[in-house]
């Protein structure tokens, strides 16, 4: 085994399944050095991945984690791409940044100091999925620096069927964790209007999937009222459907239902 050199460095705990976030924490605790380096199952870094990583964070003693680019392989059309391209994370880390999800983090790409994740006191053991962007969200929040490395130094293993249920089970993690986040921290006016418009996005993000599974249920009322309301987003293609299902909804079922045979959209939530 290639861990076998240092076998006798590296210790092992087991625990009843209390969610990543307890397990983290757990780990956490046991930990001695200064930093915190993170690893899911199925995913894997590159030889060079903590060199690379490390470097970063000795030359610049004032970034507090740093996190890389990754190539995606796994049951997905966006296999052989790269997570930040798939993600839209295109902006530089920030408080505002990682709540509009235009910066995101890959947790298995994530070496950080530890005294800075012990400083907001670990991941939130509550939040079964997304506790690692709500760290992310709170250290940001309190200071803490962060830098995205733009190198792909790991693989990132994505399983998924693409089903519609898939999406609403991430918007609504989603939607938790920013609901959460106001009272955990002192945020001030313009940041709970940026937290608030986040919100009300994915609010209507949620109802479009929601109009896609009534749609696909045959419950074409049900379909119709969660499309109105997702109306707001702005898209010519939401608008369109909207109006189509006003005169023609049986139509519209049968080609919506006919372009998912055909097409299956790949689906990538970013943060957790």
């Amino acid at each position: 085994m290639a861990m076998a050199p240092w076998r006798d460095r590296i210790r092992f705990h087991t625990q009843a399944n209390a969610g990543a976030g307890a397990a983290r924490n757990r780990a956490l605790s046991m930990a001695r050095g200064r930093y915190i380096a993170f690893l899911d199952a199925d995913d894997e870094w590159v030889p060079e991945f903590l060199e690379r990583q490390m470097a970063i964070l000795e030359q610049r003693p004032d970034y507090d984690l740093v996190w890389s680019d990754g190539w995606i392989r796994g049951t997905t059309l966006l296999q052989g791409r790269c997570f930040f391209t798939s993600t839209g994370s295109v902006e530089p880390p920030s408080f505002r940044a990682l709540v509009q999800q235009t910066c995101t983090v890959l947790t298995s790409s994530v070496v950080a100091r530890r005294a800075a994740i012990e400083s907001v006191r670990g991941f939130d053991a509550r939040i079964r999925r997304g506790q690692d962007w709500d760290l992310w969200l709170r250290m940001a929040h309190n200071g803490s620096a962060l830098c995205a490395n733009p190198e792909p130094l790991m693989w990132r293993t994505v399983r998924t069927h693409n089903l519609s249920g898939d999406s609403i089970a991430e918007l609504q993690r989603a939607i938790g964790v920013l609901q959460g986040i106001p009272r955990k921290l002192r945020l001030d006016t313009t940041e709970l209007g940026i937290v608030h418009e986040r919100l009300v996005y994915l609010g209507m993000q949620l109802d479009l999937e929601f109009g896609k599974r009534a749609l696909r249920n045959g419950d074409v009322i049900g379909a119709r009222a969660h499309f109105a309301r997702s109306r707001r987003l702005g898209n010519w293609k939401v608008r369109c459907i909207d109006a189509a299902m006003r005169i023609a909804p049986g139509l519209v079922r049968h080609a919506y239902l006919r372009s998912r045979s055909q097409d299956v959209r790949p689906d990538i939530t970013p943060a957790a």
